[in-house]
Order: structure tokens, then C-alpha cells, then sequence
């Protein structure tokens, strides 16, 4: 969640008068979505192909090998969401 947050920041056009919105919430099967919008215009998403040791850059990266499902909507306002799995019984 923090890796998206830190992408809104820095990537998302948000300035000091600027509202980060960070929703959560629980799915009907246990699992979570999170959700961070952002007043940036959007971005398509790449798949990332660096050197491991490479600085920076590896958020999505993240995000995407921990969730479920993830993605990334533009309605005049920014949205990446992600959603995990419920914990294993």
C-alpha cells in the first residue's frame, strides 16, 4: 500500500493542496482491496525488465507478485488498486 501512496506522491502530480485518496476494505471471500487515487493524468503500465540490483522503480513490481488481481483505472483522477487473498486456513 505504501509503494502506492509513494507513486502518488511522486509520479501522480499530487502537490501540498493535492488529495491522496486511500480506500480498504474487506471482500466478501476474506480477502482486501486497497485502493489509491491520485490527481495524475495515468500511465499504462510496462512490464518491468532490469537488473535486479537496480535502484528504484520496482513498486508495481511488488504489488503485482503479492495480489490477486491489480490494475490500474483512469476517470479524469488516477486509481491503482490491488487485491490480496485471504489468509490460508
Amino acid at each position: 500500500m505504501c509503494e502506492l501512496v509513494n507513486n502518488a506522491v511522486r509520479h501522480g502530480g499530487a502537490s501540498e493542496d493535492s488529495v491522496i485518496e486511500l480506500e480498504l476494505g474487506a471482500l466478501d471471500d476474506g480477502g482486501v482491496m486497497v485502493q489509491v487515487t491520485d490527481p495524475g493524468t495515468g500511465f499504462d503500465h510496462t512490464p518491468r525488465n532490469a537488473p535486479l540490483d537496480e535502484e528504484g522503480g520496482w513498486g508495481l513490481v511488488l504489488i503485482e507478485s503479492m495480489a490477486e488481481r491489480w490494475g490500474v483505472e483512469h476517470e479524469g483522477r488516477t486509481r491503482v488498486w490491488f487485491e490480496l487473498a485471504p489468509p490460508a486456513a
